[in-house]
């Protein structure tokens, strides 16, 4: 029993550095667009270590394409997040009357059992890996470029051309401890969705409701703690794209929060195809609120930041900026035709509908109340419009 424990104990110890080093990074991209503490304080922490979280999703991303990917430089990349964390909590301490980040008070009630909840898929992660896409391709990948220092394409390996942001961190936990940590690296993300979700929904909903949503996400994604995928990354980062949106919304002159949700959506699109879907939302949600040039400008650098390095990778190696996908299109060039008509079989013979307990959600549809708050209003369109895209793809 012991020996188990303190191997969970150091795990856990080091995600927990993991974090500090993110939320540092995090606070110090974001220092100067909550100075003014508008924004829900715990909503503020998740936010940042998402922030930081994707931060570090580029600097390794740099590090790969210069061949530098080695432990030594895993280690100053945590010490800079470390010292910035550090420097930030120094600042507030000096700062006279600054806003305590934490709130003191004792948990309530719906926040406890969200807690508790999460607790429950603590040990997950703890075991070695067993699932078939994290051995067929995700921890492959990133050990191969663990081992080469750079972003090799591994062409011998599933999917080689496939936009790679979130594995990156797997390949850094491999450079500096083992093959667990990838677990604790996805199930943080896990974690950190339970929390925006519960915050964002306090403030529209209640309590209660927001409670139940974020029990909601724990239960559907219970299977999910347990494996080095990227699907709980992505959906962290879709979901901070739509926070910072809804803050830049309700404060249209920072523009800070309309990057940050660019920046977010764009490590999502560097993680995964899927989540290219979500432009057209974005583009439509700046017509309505803001298309001076300036604005525009600000959401293509930042989106284009975390992301492009993959897509143009494709368009100057393969012609195809999305392979294998856009073979029909931009031409074949490891694959032919067959085979992608194969892989899209294979994810029609894996994809089901919703989990039955989302079902009662489609009520809100018919709620003239949820329509009209305007925060209410643009997580409802969101929630269609994801799943219309659904629809049409699945």
């Amino acid at each position: 029993m012991a020996p188990k424990l303190l191997f969970a104990v150091l795990h856990y110890g080091v995600l927990l550095l993991f974090a500090a080093s993110c939320w540092g990074y995090g606070r110090a991209l974001l220092a100067r667009t909550l100075r003014a503490g508008t924004v829900d304080p715990w909503l503020a922490h998740g936010l940042c270590i998402t922030a930081g979280l994707g931060l570090w999703i580029c600097a390794l991303q740099l590090l790969g394409i210069a061949g530098l990917l080695r432990t030594p430089a895993i280690y100053a990349l945590a010490a800079g997040g470390w010292m910035a964390a550090a420097h930030r909590r120094v600042a507030q301490r000096r700062a006279a009357g600054a806003p305590v980040s934490l709130p003191p008070k004792m948990p309530d009630l719906a926040s406890a059992i969200v807690l508790l909840a999460a607790s429950a898929t603590l040990g997950s992660p703890l075991r070695p890996p067993h699932l078939w896409d994290e051995l067929s391709y995700h921890l492959p990948h990133a050990r191969e470029w663990a081992e080469a220092g750079s972003l090799v394409i591994n062409e011998w390996l599933r999917y080689p051309w496939f936009p790679f942001n979130f594995d990156l961190l797997f390949a850094a936990a491999l450079l500096v401890y083992d093959d667990v940590m990838p677990h604790l690296i996805h199930a943080m993300a896990g974690w950190l969705v339970a929390l925006l979700l519960y915050r964002i929904a306090i403030a529209r909903i209640g309590r209660g409701p927001a409670c139940l949503a974020a029990l909601i996400w724990l239960w559907l994604t219970k299977d999910d703690y347990a494996g080095a995928y990227i699907d709980m990354g992505v959906t962290l980062f879709v979901l901070a794209a739509y926070a910072a949106f809804e803050l830049w919304r309700e404060q249209p002159g920072r523009r800070a929060w309309l990057a940050l949700c660019a920046f977010s959506l764009g490590v999502a699109i560097g993680s995964k195809y899927q989540a290219l879907s979500l432009l057209p939302l974005l583009a439509c949600g700046i017509a309505w609120i803001d298309r001076r040039a300036r604005t525009w400008a600000v959401t293509l650098f930042w989106l284009a930041v975390p992301c492009a390095y993959w897509y143009l990778r494709n368009l100057l190696i393969t012609g195809d900026p999305f392979n294998p996908l856009g073979g029909w299109l931009f031409g074949f060039f490891d694959w032919n035709a067959g085979d992608l008509q194969y892989q899209l079989q294979d994810i029609g013979w894996a994809h089901g509908w919703p989990g039955r307990v989302l079902w009662p959600a489609a009520a809100a549809l018919l709620m003239k109340s949820a329509w009209q708050p305007p925060q209410q209003r643009t997580a409802l369109l969101f929630c269609v419009y994801a799943v219309a895209v659904w629809l049409a793809s699945s």
